[in-house]
């Protein structure tokens, strides 16, 4: 009599065509402990957030989508109908500059993928659909503003009071 709890133990490992089992090797990474622009990075983020005409008008559509999804009642009048339609068309076309928003940064391909590319003509234009659609994100464009808030500037402050010591030194 086949035991009745079988379909429990089922798994891969039960299964004569499983695929053996391996490990993939971790990838070689260090930790990053310069957290000392953290803050100040979040700080500036939120600022461009809520002072840019582009990220409000992102969060207000979104809002008005949540409340449009929780109206679900429809006249049966025709006319009706058709002015409430009119209307969110009115309303819908205030958003139009979300979709037509674009970046001032270019994209390109790594060097072996331009050479993939000149071989590859879907590859091709996988690429530059990818790329225009980065060109087209603002939110690509904030991480990059937040990852060079990241970056510690001490280089160039250092070489910036280096420059004024020698003008000071000089003048005198």
């Amino acid at each position: 009599m086949p035991d009745r709890y079988a379909y429990l133990k089922m798994g891969e490992r039960d299964v004569d065509n499983a695929m053996p089992w391996d490990k993939i090797d971790q990838a070689n990474y260090s930790v990053w402990l310069n957290n000392a622009n953290f803050s100040q990075a979040i700080s500036n983020s939120k600022k461009r957030i809520a002072q840019n005409l582009q990220f409000q008008l992102i969060e207000e559509n979104a809002k008005w989508i949540d409340s449009r999804s929780e109206d679900n009642t429809y006249s049966l009048n025709i006319v009706k109908f058709k002015i409430a339609q009119t209307a969110i068309e009115e309303k819908a076309k205030k958003y139009k500059p979300i979709i037509d928003y674009k970046n001032a940064l270019k994209f390109t391909s790594l060097p072996y993928e331009v050479v993939e590319t000149s071989k590859d003509a879907t590859l091709k234009e996988k690429r530059e659909r990818w790329h225009e659609s980065l060109s087209k994100d603002i939110y690509v464009e904030e991480a990059l503003n937040v990852l060079d808030d990241l970056q510690t500037k001490t280089a160039s402050k250092s070489a910036i009071s280096a420059k004024m010591k020698k003008g000071k030194l000089a003048k005198h």
